[in-house]
């Protein structure tokens, strides 16, 4: 009778913790006073978030606050997608379309709302986009192991022009 249990490495030696529980809320509680407990998110991230592709402008930003006040709509969170950066590269602003993004957040901060400009984990492969070059010229770009080759080094993306399409 009883529990038996092998272990086995390969690679050299191996940490083991165990806990014993015995049920889930008691591992997740010995696992805490281990480790630590994660911090709790802020209460806004937590609430009503209005996130679509396609907001493209700051006055389409806020009439979606607007309309959220007067239809009386529950709202914390405003999503800005790929569309708020210049060019479709991150880590810009599309200046002309958005013009006062600090505006835009301190508007709609008394009412508890956040505003969140979306970054991806790409880069727009364009020479020209300094971000890209620069991470090209270092060499930190994801690009295919030596023994396969391929002609997508340092591409990501689906081919919509928002990746690493041709820039």
């Amino acid at each position: 009778g009883g529990v038996v249990s092998h272990w086995l490495s390969e690679g050299g030696g191996m940490d083991v913790v165990l806990l014993g529980g015995p049920g889930d809320e008691d591992v997740v509680r010995q696992l805490g006073a281990l480790t630590g407990t994660p911090p709790l998110p802020p209460l806004w991230s937590l609430g009503y978030h209005q996130s679509h592709w396609n907001v493209k402008s700051q006055p389409q930003l806020e009439g979606i606050d607007a309309n959220a006040d007067r239809l009386g709509w529950p709202l914390d969170g405003l999503w800005l997608d790929i569309e708020h950066a210049q060019g479709k590269r991150y880590f810009t602003w599309d200046g002309a379309a958005f013009p006062d993004p600090r505006g835009m957040a301190a508007a709609i901060e008394p009412k508890g709302r956040r505003l969140v400009a979306i970054a991806d984990p790409h880069l727009r492969a364009a020479p020209e986009y300094d971000i890209y070059a620069a991470a090209a010229n270092a060499s930190l770009l994801v690009r295919p192991p030596p023994s396969r080759g391929g002609g997508n080094a340092g591409r990501s993306g689906g081919g919509d022009g928002e990746g690493g399409g041709e820039g």
